[in-house]
């Protein structure tokens, strides 16, 4: 690897050999790369070569490599701002959790006080972390599942998924309404309620956020409480 020129004993400034730029004052062609690109994203004047907004860059700044930089921190910068970008990849994950539910250790318990009708509730660990917690609260006109996936004690995404019977205790579904909303940490980035419509993240969705952890941490206390259960359900999907 070539080694860059001293920058205390050049008279202007130096020359990383590596990539061709004047350095200014850096010690490491890395930093060099970084300089560059920092100039390139916070420049006002369009580069003659690639189009890019630069600022005093020299004329041999190879502007096909900031372009790729600049192009990937964009990309980030999206995933990171864009609510349904983000909603989408916890979507994916709770998904992957799903197809890993036969691999889990579960634990079924009864909750007799849960609802009219008695309730049980389903803990899915992947050793000894909580990955996804399901309630299933039944009643004579219809039951309601809620399903919790968590990460790091946390929950990501909740689903609610309510049924209607045709007729008390009949069991047979005439109607179904399903609630997402998805968090990240204390904040919700995404709310679809039961008529499937993305609402406004504003307080009225960190108001439901707030309401979806509280119940989340109660549903976790009744781990302790419940009965191991004796029914054998299969593993429940809220969606």
């Amino acid at each position: 690897m070539a080694v860059m020129a001293n920058p205390s004993t050049a008279s202007s400034a130096p020359e990383c050999r590596r990539c061709r730029i004047d350095c200014e004052r850096v010690d490491s062609c890395s930093k060099c790369w970084l300089r560059v690109y920092a100039r390139h994203i916070t420049a006002a004047t369009p580069s003659s070569r690639c189009g890019l907004t630069n600022l005093a860059m020299p004329s041999r700044v190879d502007c096909c490599l900031v372009a790729v930089l600049t192009l990937l921190a964009g990309q980030h910068a999206t995933a990171q701002g864009d609510p349904r970008a983000r909603a989408a990849d916890i979507s994916a994950w709770a998904a992957a959790i799903d197809r890993s539910l036969p691999r889990m250790r579960r634990v079924v318990l009864d909750l007799p006080g849960a609802s009219t009708e008695g309730g049980q509730l389903a803990v899915y660990r992947a050793g000894d972390a909580l990955r996804k917690l399901v309630a299933l609260y039944y009643g004579e006109t219809g039951r309601a599942t809620e399903c919790y996936y968590v990460r790091s004690d946390s929950v990501r995404l909740f689903i609610r998924k309510e049924v209607t019977y045709d007729r008390p205790l009949s069991g047979r579904v005439v109607h179904t309404m399903i609630e997402r909303v998805w968090l990240v940490g204390d904040s919700v980035i995404q709310w679809r309620d039961t008529l499937g419509r993305v609402l406004p993240n504003g307080q009225a969705s960190q108001v439901r956020g707030a309401e979806v952890r509280r119940d989340f941490r109660n549903a976790v206390g009744l781990v302790g409480q419940g009965h191991t259960s004796q029914s054998r359900i299969s593993n429940v999907r809220c969606s």
